[in-house]
């Protein structure tokens, strides 16, 4: 799972970005990488967990999630990207 405090900017250049260079056309990279987390799942179903701190300091935060999924032999890259989502960290 690829966490990141935006969806417009990364280290590799604006987004979204095309993944067709790395090997893998039809996917787009949508999220910044501030966080990276491996999760392990089956049968379609992971579970991801992400600690946020208690601390007032953070309310109102917003931050953008994407999923990375190893497929080996779907692609060159073998690996896929989904869609990405927001959050906003709250009372």
């Amino acid at each position: 799972m690829l966490t990141g405090f935006s969806n417009t900017g990364s280290i590799f250049g604006p987004l979204p970005l095309s993944t067709t260079p790395y090997g893998a056309p039809g996917c787009f990279a949508r999220v910044s990488t501030e966080a990276s987390l491996f999760v392990f799942g089956a049968s379609n179903t992971a579970t991801w967990n992400f600690n946020i701190p208690n601390n007032p300091g953070v309310v109102g935060v917003r931050m953008f999630n994407q999923a990375l999924v190893l497929d080996p032999g779907f692609n060159a890259l073998g690996a896929v990207l989904s869609d990405a989502a927001a959050m906003m960290i709250g009372l």
